[in-house]
């Protein structure tokens, strides 16, 4: 299983960071793992603005606002009893984020949400995508409304058949999913599903307005194909439990999901 040992924490001033640095908190105490809390604020000038009426140079500004914020992280996270490294500088957000994770090697980044809400609304905002796309290690996006502690974690894979090149990214990617998602659910006591989304583009056809296939032959055909996929999902999980073992497998108990559409339609409406 995962054992976290450095932990990125992206501290946003105009974010509710107390969710994320319970949440780190709560990994540091676990794991004895270390926390670095970073922040990344935007230029307090225009590039190529001088203004003559200040009276200090700007260079004095940005490290009051370094000084002023590193006393605000230190307020916030005194009463957590953990030991941490503040970082406070000036950039753009997201590539400072991942010269950091390059530099410092975390195995793990909290960021807070810039977005907010359900699913069905916009959650994730600029710096969100980007950290996701780009960042070298796990990213866990964490929002002020969440519940603490969670009730379930939702484990997505992809067991479709890719090209030859990319298989064992793949099956390596599958497995970091289910490590990730089975040490937080530990650590949560919390329930796991593991979903697969399958799709049949020959089914679609098969049942157009213009097919000339019977309607028992197409149904047998899709019970077929998600008897294929199910077989796939069960032997996945079974090495899942050989690698996790046994004892902890069986005490997280995952649940099995395995629902016909696109993945964008379906993992959100299982989640809800």
């Amino acid at each position: 299983m995962k054992r976290f040992k450095n932990v990125l924490l992206v501290s946003d001033p105009n974010t509710d960071d107390r969710p994320a640095i319970a949440r780190a908190a709560t990994l540091i105490r676990e794991y004895g793992a270390q926390l670095t809390i970073l922040e990344v604020l935007e230029e307090p000038l225009p590039h190529g603005l001088r203004l003559s009426t200040l009276s200090i140079s700007l260079n004095q500004i940005k490290k009051d606002i370094i000084e002023i914020e590193q006393n605000r992280l230190n307020e916030l996270i005194a009463s957590n009893n953990i030991d941490e490294t503040v970082v406070v500088i000036f950039g753009r957000p997201f590539i400072e984020i991942i010269r950091e994770v390059l530099r410092s090697g975390p195995d793990l980044v909290i960021n807070s949400a810039e977005g907010s809400g359900a699913l069905s609304d916009t959650l994730f905002g600029s710096t969100d995508m980007h950290l996701l796309r780009k960042c070298p290690c796990p990213v866990w996006i964490t929002k002020s409304t969440e519940r603490n502690p969670y009730r379930c974690i939702l484990a997505a894979v992809d067991l479709s058949d890719p090209e030859d090149d990319v298989q064992d990214a793949n099956d390596e990617l599958n497995r970091k999913i289910l490590d990730l998602a089975g040490s937080l659910t530990l650590q949560e006591a919390c329930g796991l599903h593991v979903v697969y989304v399958w799709y049949s583009t020959i089914a679609k056809f098969m049942r157009g307005k213009h097919s000339k296939y019977k309607s028992e032959g197409i149904e047998d055909y899709i019970k077929e194909v998600r008897s294929y996929h199910r077989r796939k999902l069960d032997r996945f999980l079974r090495d899942v439990k050989k690698w996790m073992g046994a004892k902890i497998y069986d005490r997280i108990s995952p649940k099995s999901h395995l629902p016909n559409g696109f993945p964008d339609k379906e993992i959100p409406a299982l989640a809800e």
